[in-house]
């Protein structure tokens, strides 16, 4: 639970979330690691709900008028960074209350993490360096994987320790800034969409639960 959390929550305010339901003008924001399911459980959700979808790298992309990996190799990281950041913003300014799937790296950025925490209800996705490989499958089309490099004289490590190495750096910051985590591995999406739909509901006097489910 961030701190802004915990102040509402010490204030006699929701217990440290607000639900889908009451957060009825809030973005509901999925934050995690490549092969997490944003994408998959994001798209479930937002029929659910009712709600429109958008990944915020299909929207770099298309604003960018190339492709993520086109946008590393021709103009960097740093250029991505901001562009992802600029889609980011303009998705959480939408007056319409949508479900946003986010990149993985998206935590990186400060100013990303503030506009988050204000704007958006923040879905934790987690799972497995072992099961985001099996997802990712190769890191074909993943700049972050295919150009981190390993020490002079190690032996190239595997896809999974780079997964591991990268959601270890992360995790802080996902942890920092969800309102509710969930692991994926080996759940189906509807049993993810069910679980994240059922216990962010108000209970009968009105006061959202906190789910972590572990």
């Amino acid at each position: 639970m961030n701190e802004a959390h915990a102040a509402r929550a010490a204030a006699g305010g929701p217990s440290g979330c607000e639900s889908l339901g009451r957060a009825s003008m809030r973005h509901v924001a999925l934050i995690g690691m490549m092969g997490s399911g944003k994408s998959v459980v994001g798209l479930e959700l937002a029929a659910r709900l009712g709600r429109p979808f958008f990944d915020c790298d299909s929207v770099v992309a298309a604003e960018a008028g190339k492709s993520v990996p086109d946008i590393f190799a021709s103009d960097g990281e740093t250029v991505f960074r901001r562009l992802e950041s600029d889609a980011l913003k303009g998705l959480l300014g939408g007056v319409t209350p949508a479900v946003i799937s986010t990149g993985g790296g998206v935590v990186l950025c400060e100013d990303n993490r503030a506009l988050l925490t204000a704007k958006a209800y923040v879905v934790w996705l987690r799972a497995k360096a072992e099961t985001l490989a099996r997802r990712v499958g190769s890191a074909s089309g993943r700049p972050l994987l295919e150009c981190r490099s390993d020490p002079p004289g190690s032996e190239a490590r595997s896809l999974q320790d780079r997964l591991a190495s990268l959601s270890a750096e992360r995790e802080a910051r996902y942890r920092e800034i969800s309102d509710v985590s969930l692991e994926t591995d080996d759940v189906f999406t509807d049993a993810v969409v069910d679980a994240l739909c059922v216990h962010v509901k108000p209970d009968a006097g009105g006061s959202p639960e906190m789910a972590d489910w572990r």
